[in-house]
């Protein structure tokens, strides 16, 4: 166990650095050592051997799999009464929860990558490491989003190394808390998921349609009306996303060219500007959701508010995004994101 600090001592320094495959958790957790001035252990390292062959065969690790390196983990934690810094995949809360039992006061940076980085790191690193890529779909099935627990600190793993390990040697500072500015972070994930659900059921609407009226010579008769508004509401839930992952905004591209400082000051400027325009597309889309709560769609009958109702959700979510982003810009906030950070 960590041994217990005086009151003029720190208590020693435990991160896991965490994160799936390819998310840059080894790189970035042998920069945090060094600068810490902790040692670093590669968490693959202590993979058993039937583990590694399982892997370099393209075979996923269940949990049985993994507990006696979860065990390993647990007892090297433990025999570094100093501290240390860890690269572990930690998928899983359970995994989190076995590392925390072990080492009390546990902190964790999470390296968030879209699988597109992921695939492409892997594919890159394939001669070297025992890793089969074709695992990649298999730790994000895994992955089970430590964003909102405790002594946790989430940072964009597309982030230049040098600017991952400065913005989570900070996070990791006494005086700084690991807490997010907004539980903006994971509303990427909640959008994923409606994305689906709502083209799962565009796909299903229209397969059932076509299949009524060609094979069965009977169809649903408000399969076209209704899906025309849920591909409302998938371009509006589209729209969200890509704002959140920085899609949109191609004067990024200029902004990037420039200096820090201009950089923030423009920064300001289009944050502002967005703001307002967002909050013109709030109010035209609240009328129309007042005006649609008296129309009624011709062949089902639902309130067409239904329909402008997915404009008021989607201007809302993404003012609070912008505003975020815009208070930690005006705040100086390590995580603030300005064009050209993440390239």
């Amino acid at each position: 166990m960590t041994p217990s600090a005086s009151p003029q001592q720190a208590p020693p320094l435990f991160c896991v650095v965490m994160g799936v495959a390819g998310c840059g958790k080894s790189t970035l957790a042998s920069r945090m050592a060094q600068a810490l001035a902790l040692p670093f252990l590669e968490g693959d390292d202590f993979h058993p051997p039937a583990n590694v062959a399982k892997m370099s065969q393209g075979i996923a690790l269940d949990d049985g799999d993994r507990q006696e390196w979860l065990t390993r983990l647990c007892q090297t934690l433990q025999a570094h009464p100093g501290g240390m810094v860890l690269s572990c995949s930690a998928l899983k809360k359970s995994y989190r929860d076995q590392l925390r039992s072990a080492c009390p006061g546990l902190r964790f940076v999470y390296l968030q990558v879209p699988p597109e980085l992921a695939s492409s790191r892997l594919q890159a690193r394939a001669s070297s490491h025992f890793f089969h890529p074709s695992l990649m779909t298999s730790q994000f099935a895994a992955l089970q989003d430590p964003s909102l627990e405790a002594g946790v600190y989430t940072l964009d793993g597309q982030l230049p190394a040098a600017q991952l390990c400065q913005l989570a040697v900070q996070s990791l500072s006494p005086n700084t808390a690991p807490r997010r500015w907004w539980p903006l972070p994971s509303i990427d994930h909640l959008v994923e998921k409606l994305l689906a659900l709502v083209l799962a059921c565009i796909v299903v609407l229209i397969f059932s349609n076509v299949v009524g009226r060609y094979v069965l010579h009977s169809s649903f008769a408000g399969a076209e009306e209704l899906s025309r508004l849920l591909f409302v509401w998938l371009v509006f839930l589209g729209a969200i996303l890509g704002l959140k992952r920085r899609a949109h905004l191609g004067v990024e591209l200029v902004q990037a060219r420039l200096p820090k400082g201009v950089r923030r000051g423009c920064a300001l400027f289009t944050h502002a500007l967005t703001l307002y325009a967002l909050w013109l597309f709030l109010a035209g889309s609240w009328t129309q959701t007042e005006i649609g709560m008296h129309t009624f769609s011709t062949v089902l009958g639902y309130p067409n508010a239904l329909q402008a109702s997915a404009g008021v959700v989607c201007a809302f979510s993404m003012m609070l995004i912008v505003a975020n982003n815009l208070l930690r810009i005006l705040k100086h906030h390590p995580d603030a994101v300005l064009a050209g950070d993440a390239t």
